[in-house]
């Protein structure tokens, strides 16, 4: 958790939103976000997958394929209330980035 909250504390920067975004993180996360049970843990993923999307300028068009709206639409249906608001929020993201 320790680590995934220092992620979130530095992606506001572009340039570092870019090069997460494209890297192999994001497939780790969208895995982990499909695995996972604690709510804390996916609260967090669907945070910080949404925060890559906002501030990243250059999204490569692979990233389509590993699962990303698929895993954040799973968090849609989640139990928790927070997992829900989370993922929306993500998801919107990921929406708005591809409509534009």
């Amino acid at each position: 958790m320790h680590a995934l909250t220092y992620f979130e504390s530095t992606i506001i920067n572009s340039n570092i939103a870019n090069r997460l975004i494209n890297s192999a993180f994001v497939e780790l996360f969208v895995k982990l976000l499909h695995q996972v049970k604690s709510t804390q843990l996916k609260t967090r993923l669907c945070s910080i997958i949404g925060l890559l999307i906002r501030h990243s300028t250059i999204i490569e068009n692979d990233r389509a394929s590993i699962g990303i709206d698929s895993a954040l639409l799973q968090g849609v249906h989640d139990q928790s209330e927070k997992v829900k608001r989370k993922a929306m929020a993500a998801l919107g993201e990921y929406m708005f980035y591809a409509a534009t």
